[in-house]
């Protein structure tokens, strides 16, 4: 996982180990990530550590503390208690700062469009969001086309993943694909629903493209999600 970096064409899919580095595993709100959190701990076990802000009870007691200070002595401090994965809502470009080796990254992408649509129906339905978020949003009362344009939902997944040269991270999984590509690092798909919403309304074709609109950095993003995994599971040319 820290040798040299490779190409798309030349990656080759790494397990964790005991004796491995830590993995830090981006969970990007709405794009499965409570699913492939859970599948990681029916894996790992204690091994794997959760960071969902200092206050969240499912965050591990060695990182109850503000993102900016998930350094890399803390992180060290972290792998040696024996954890091996950390997953949660982590900003790259903050965790760069204490793992700058893309290799040790994982994360899961999934289509911006439908995963923006979900994340407002879920802000609506007061499920989730951070509470400056959730101000905003009670405040504005905003339709789906003005939701997109807030400062902290436009290109959401771009904004987590930051300077993370995709082509060279450890795993880069896409929603729409989990059950082909967990085998890459040696995990089984779980029957977990994570935060599903069965309920939510069929967006329109002119919303679609206002969503669109918004978020195209993360389509070009996604767009090379689903270009490598093609690659990786050898379909490309099928």
């Amino acid at each position: 996982m820290t040798g040299k970096s490779r190409g798309a064409d030349e990656w080759t899919p790494a397990r964790v180990t005991r004796k491995g580095p830590l993995i830090i595993s981006l969970h990007i709100p709405k794009t499965a990530g409570s699913r492939f959190g859970e599948t990681l701990r029916r894996r790992y076990g204690k091994r794997l550590a959760f960071y969902y802000g200092k206050a969240n009870p499912k965050t591990h007691p060695l990182l109850r503390v503000p993102p900016r200070q998930l350094t890399a002595e803390r992180l060290d401090e972290l792998a040696a208690s024996g954890v091996s994965i950390l997953h949660g809502h982590l900003s790259a470009d903050v965790m760069l700062k204490a793992v700058p080796d893309p290799a040790r990254y994982w994360t899961v992408m999934r289509e911006p469009v439908e995963t923006a649509i979900s994340l407002y129906h879920f802000v609506r339905a007061g499920r989730g969001g951070d509470p400056k978020l959730r101000a905003a949003f009670d405040a504005a009362e905003p339709t789906l086309a003005e939701f997109v344009t807030m400062e902290r939902i436009a290109n959401h997944q771009s904004r987590y993943l930051g300077a993370l040269p995709l082509e060279r991270i450890g795993f880069l999984g896409v929603t729409e694909l989990m059950g082909d590509m967990l085998p890459m690092v040696g995990l089984k798909t779980s029957r977990h629903r994570g935060n599903i919403n069965r309920e939510k309304p069929l967006a329109s074709l002119a919303e679609r493209e206002a969503v669109a609109a918004a978020m195209t950095a993360d389509c070009a993003r996604y767009g090379l999600a689903m270009e490598l995994a093609m690659r990786r599971l050898g379909r490309r040319g099928r």
